[in-house]
């Protein structure tokens, strides 16, 4: 929950906020990252305890993903909406379910 937090509260920081440097120019690669936690994570919390976690994961992500470039776009802080940051946004979410998918076939809950 903390880290779609702040997911929320970095992507809302006025633009003048931000810091100038050359990781700022991997700005995909952020969004990327930051978007493979939020679902890697939620799949953690989730993924052994809901049917279709997953499934809800991945429409929950590329859904805040959306929302929060379509919110970047409507306010005034220096700081635009980018359909390509969707794009990262998505790939982030499944490239993050598919990560747990994967280790969770490999290394299977302990069953009591």
């Amino acid at each position: 929950m903390f880290w779609t937090l702040g997911i929320l509260s970095a992507v809302f920081l006025p633009g003048s906020y931000l810091p100038e440097s050359e990781i700022m120019s991997f700005d995909k690669v952020i969004h990327f990252v930051l978007f493979g936690g939020f679902a890697g994570l939620w799949m953690v919390a989730l993924g052994d305890n809901l049917p279709r976690a997953a499934l809800y994961i991945i429409v929950l992500g590329v859904g805040y993903g959306i929302l929060t470039e379509v919110g970047q776009s409507l306010m005034d802080g220096g700081r635009q909406g980018d359909l390509l940051d969707v794009v990262a946004d998505a790939a982030g979410v499944l490239v993050g379910t598919g990560a747990f998918l994967l280790w969770r076939r490999f290394h299977p809950e302990p069953t009591a």
